[in-house]
């Protein structure tokens, strides 16, 4: 039993041993704060000590695990966090004056708030943020009664993301500017009231309201919704861009002497080389008097001559029978034909070079003239060779080749060094007449042959061949001696060889029959006996062995078998009737008579 609680005793230890740090931090917590690599630094049921736990530690993290209602604003003297409202809140439900404020982020602060789950809120009654160090939203909701977001002379706001709004019906301030706000991206609902420099890049909001006549506005972008944008200029707004879907309009609303605002036009406001442009991208015109545009505005850079920008969006093309037509590109832009110019073409047809000349089209997005050059490059075609393969017969032979155009139909090329009459191998090159074709490189020459005529001994071998195949072997290889070059000869030497041979084992057939004929003549009809006939027998074995040889032509069958009859006389000589007997034994005897004497006169000489 003891065994086993230690077992288990062990095991939770293991379990809690990789369970995540937050889980072991007061599961129950309102607030968890970690460190820059996430480390968990406690959990905290107040936002008091979870900030002074976060402002002691850079680059924290308090995340909302729960509501958070508080009753005073919470002072960020120092340090730099985030806050992940992570979807939940923070909302001061006090009502009484300066204790009915959200967060004082006091002058060497810096806090950033977040929203990674979405639906995350900061309220309070007045003031929600006041800001004098640094303030960053990222995601979330900023929302006050009156005001969401204030700045000190020396603060730092910028709003990447969220919504920050103030619930007030009329004239509650949104965002209340002072020091260095910018605004990249996010809503703004509420009044905008700007008393320090205010830098738009992108979001959404309403309008803009200058209250003092020092605040400067620099608007490169975003999206107004309220037709009535600008209060208040005095010269202190450059709109260098932005989108007004209800148009734009410039409210002067002087309110005493000392804070008296000039009367300001659209075009004394828009920044160098800007104009406004309504939705189908033509310029609106603005006089000095304009102080109002209905219906959509864009505010976009104003190119003032299409040679300074534009460029063509082809500069080369193929040939191919059409109008070849670039148009305008600026900035990486197309520009759009009939919109933003008209253009006239010359000669952009035929390769060569052809010319654009684009002109703006009048209170468009681009002025001025530009002509730009471009090229019509020859279209590449392959060439289509006829026969390249030619058996010689003694009578010129030619290759032809044609290419397809880009109307489909076949032009014949011109070809040179395109004839031959002897065998050999030879080259023709294709060109073409017309201009607006080249022919590509690997198809333009062509290798072709006139060969000899094989066909008489593509059958025969040397186990096969006969002298009735003579002929006809010594016209091939003529053909080849006679009608050839040194390096031709050299490129059909195996076809020579081969007939020489086929020439070589004729000659052999026939130096066999040539020397059983030179045996049979050993043997004198007159003076055979009977001694012989073997030796008669053998050379007509010969014969017939010669008789069945696959190369033996006609003329030496019929020069064999004359052989063979003239060996079958021999031998029916040495088997005739007795009469002849007798005269072949007189024959006999002398020979050995003959023999003898030799014999002794040999002996009496020695």
């Amino acid at each position: 039993m003891k065994n086993k609680l230690t077992c288990i005793l062990v095991s939770v230890l293991m379990l809690l041993s990789v369970m995540p740090l937050n889980a072991l931090a007061n599961g129950n917590s309102a607030i968890i704060v970690t460190d820059a690599n996430g480390n968990l630094l406690g959990g905290f049921d107040t936002l008091a000590d979870a900030v002074t736990v976060a402002c002691e530690n850079e680059n924290s993290k308090l995340t909302l695990q729960k509501d958070i209602v508080t009753n005073a604003p919470q002072d960020i003297t120092c340090g730099k966090f985030t806050i992940d409202l992570n979807g939940k809140s923070i909302v001061n439900e006090s009502k009484e004056a300066f204790k009915d404020r959200g967060f004082n982020i006091e002058d060497k602060a810096e806090l950033t708030v977040t929203d990674s789950v979405g639906g995350g809120m900061i309220y309070a009654d007045d003031y929600c943020i006041i800001n004098d160090g640094v303030f960053r939203l990222n995601s979330g909701t900023i929302q006050s009664e009156h005001t969401a977001i204030a700045g000190g002379n020396n603060a730092v706001c910028e709003i990447n993301g969220g919504t920050v709004e103030s619930t007030s019906a009329k004239w509650g301030d949104a965002l209340y500017v002072y020091g260095t706000f910018i605004i990249n991206d996010g809503v703004i609902n509420g009044q905008i009231t700007n008393n320090g420099s205010l830098i738009i890049n992108g979001g959404t909001m309403s309008f803009v309201y200058n209250a003092w006549i020092t605040a400067g506005v620099v608007v490169n972008g975003g999206t107004f919704t309220s037709a009535d944008t600008f209060y208040n200029c005095d010269g202190g707004y450059v709109v260098n861009g932005g989108v007004y879907p209800n148009g734009i309009a410039i409210k002067n609303t002087p309110y005493n002497e000392e804070y008296y605002f000039g009367e300001y036009s659209i075009g004394m406001i828009l920044g160098e080389g800007y104009a406004c442009f309504d939705k189908n991208g033509k310029r609106i015109d603005i006089d000095d008097n304009t102080a109002k545009i209905d219906g959509y505005v864009k505010v976009d850079k104003s190119i003032k001559n299409l040679d300074e920008r534009a460029v063509l969006s082809e500069t080369e093309f193929e040939f191919s029978g059409e109008a070849n037509k670039p148009g305008l590109v600026v900035d990486g832009n197309p520009l759009v034909e009939g919109t933003d110019y008209t253009v006239r073409y010359n000669n952009n047809i035929n390769t060569g070079t052809a010319t654009a000349t684009f002109t703006a089209i009048e209170n468009g997005y681009y002025t001025g003239k530009t002509t730009k050059k471009f090229t019509i490059n020859p279209k590449t075609v392959d060439a289509v060779w006829s026969e390249t393969e030619f058996t010689y017969d003694g009578n010129p032979h030619t290759v032809t080749a044609f290419y397809t155009d880009v109307n489909g139909n076949e032009v014949e090329a011109v070809i040179s060094n395109n004839t031959a009459t002897q065998i050999g191998q030879y080259t023709a090159t294709a060109s073409v007449v017309d201009g607006n074709y080249k022919l590509n490189p690997s198809t333009a020459t062509m290798r072709y042959e006139i060969k000899p005529d094989t066909s008489a001994i593509d059958n025969l071998t040397v186990d096969n061949v006969t002298s009735d195949d003579k002929a006809a072997i010594e016209a091939v290889k003529a053909i080849i001696d006679d009608n050839t070059d040194e390096q031709t000869k050299a490129e059909y030497k195996a076809i020579t060889d081969k007939c020489d041979q086929l020439l070589k084992a004729i000659s052999d057939s026939q130096n066999s029959v040539e020397a059983i004929g030179e045996e049979l003549k050993a043997f004198d009809e007159e003076r055979i006996t009977i001694f012989q006939e073997d030796e008669i027998q053998a050379v007509k074995a010969k014969v017939d062995e010669l008789l069945t040889d696959g190369n033996m032509g006609e003329a030496e069958k019929t020069t064999l078998n004359e052989y063979k009859a003239q060996a079958d006389n021999l031998i029916e000589i040495i088997n005739t009737p007795s009469e002849y007997i007798s005269l072949r034994l007189v024959y006999f005897i002398w020979d050995c008579i003959c023999w003898k004497l030799n014999s002794v006169f040999s002996f009496f000489v020695i």
